[in-house]
């Protein structure tokens, strides 16, 4: 029945936006069940010629990276879609380009698509953070009223990349200031690769500035005062303790 009704809401979607070729990878996603994916459990699909022992490797990635969720902010509760690609090829029929991972969400469903080629427990875990972010918003408070830099930020809380390890406390106070500025998805990333790295590092120094006056454990209960109504700003305020604590 589920698969009926994602196929229905899919249909409807292509037939009265005009932007439905922005969601070719989303709408590609949705209709998962309809291709030669194998499915294994509730939620994981692989690419058909995909090894057991591949299938393995990738479910205990998944398992790893949840679990670096679940330290530093708790329990996840998100299951979106998770999509398994085996090659180049199938990759950027899902919107992956020379990335290990890539999660997309629509108003039918969210959806995490990994790259076999490119296992990354790091990007992994990041992606997922904002599968988290999604599920517990739910689509319209994420599209229409959360940041970008936070969304990026915290998910760079458990993202250990050597370009993202680094001492929150001695950031530079400007650009914290600056990526603040940055509310949606276009004012946040660019066509320059450098600047778009900049943008992500100030993210997680502005997030740390945050996590230094609340607990981490206190992120989901936040989530669900923005799901309820409340304006993002007033939830999360601009304000910034003097002292920075990077997670980790």
């Amino acid at each position: 029945m589920k698969n009926i009704v994602n196929f229905i809401l899919v249909v409807f979607f292509l037939t009265f936006t005009s932007n439905a070729h922005s969601y070719s990878s989303t709408i590609k996603a949705a209709l998962t069940d309809f291709s030669d994916f194998h499915k294994a459990g509730n939620n994981v699909y692989f690419e058909s010629n995909l090894s057991e022992t591949e299938q393995r490797n990738m479910l205990t990635l998944l398992d790893t990276a949840k679990d670096r969720i679940t330290k530093t902010f708790g329990e996840p509760i998100a299951k979106p879609t998770i999509i398994v690609t085996s090659s180049a090829k199938t990759a950027s029929e899902y919107g992956i380009h020379d990335v290990p991972a890539k999660f997309l969400f629509a108003p039918w469903g969210n959806y995490l698509i990994l790259n076999q080629k490119q296992p990354s427990i790091d990007v992994t875990a990041h992606e997922l953070v904002h599968a988290e972010i999604a599920e517990r918003l739910g689509y319209t408070a994420r599209y229409w009223r959360f940041s970008t830099w936070f969304d990026e930020g915290v998910a760079l809380q458990v993202d250990y990349r050597s370009h993202y390890m680094f001492d929150c406390a001695s950031f530079d106070k400007s650009e914290i200031k600056r990526v603040k500025e940055l509310d949606s998805p276009s004012q946040f990333w660019s066509a320059d690769k450098d600047q778009n790295i900049k943008n992500y590092q100030a993210a997680k120094a502005a997030v740390c500035e945050l996590f230094k006056q609340m607990p981490r454990s206190s992120l989901y209960g936040y989530l669900e005062r923005i799901r309820q109504g409340e304006n993002f700003h007033d939830v999360f305020s601009r304000s910034t303790s003097p002292e920075v604590e990077c997670i980790p």
